[in-house]
C-alpha cells in the first residue's frame, strides 16, 4: 500500500492501478479518438506535505483536466463527438482495503 504525496490518509494500492488500466484499455479499444484523464495518473490531485486547505490537491487536478482538455482539442480537430472520460478506478480506496 502507498500514500499520495505524503498524506497517510489518502492511499493508493496496486489494484487501483490494475483497475485503471483495465479501464483505460478498454475505453481505448472501444472509443480510440477519446481522451483520458485517470486519478491515479501522475500528478492528478497529488497532497504536498504543505497542502493543509487541499489548494495543492485541488491546483494538480485542475492543471491535469486543463492539459487533458487541451490535448483533447488539439487532437480533436473541432469535432465534438470526441469525449474525454475522468475515471476513479475504486473510489473508496480506504473503505475497499478494509474489506467494506
Amino acid at each position: 500500500m502507498k500514500f499520495k504525496g505524503n498524506n497517510p490518509r489518502d492511499i493508493v494500492t496496486e489494484l487501483d492501478f490494475t483497475c485503471q488500466k483495465i479501464i483505460q484499455q478498454t475505453i481505448s479499444e472501444c472509443f480510440p479518438s477519446d481522451s483520458f484523464l485517470g486519478e491515479e495518473d501522475d500528478n492528478v490531485g497529488e497532497i504536498t506535505n504543505s497542502d493543509i486547505d487541499n489548494k495543492s490537491s485541488s491546483e494538480a487536478s485542475i492543471s491535469a483536466l486543463s492539459n487533458a482538455l487541451s490535448q483533447n482539442n488539439d487532437d480533436n480537430n473541432g469535432d465534438i463527438e470526441q469525449l474525454l472520460w475522468i475515471v476513479d478506478p475504486i473510489d473508496g480506496t480506504t473503505n475497499f482495503q478494509s474489506g467494506m
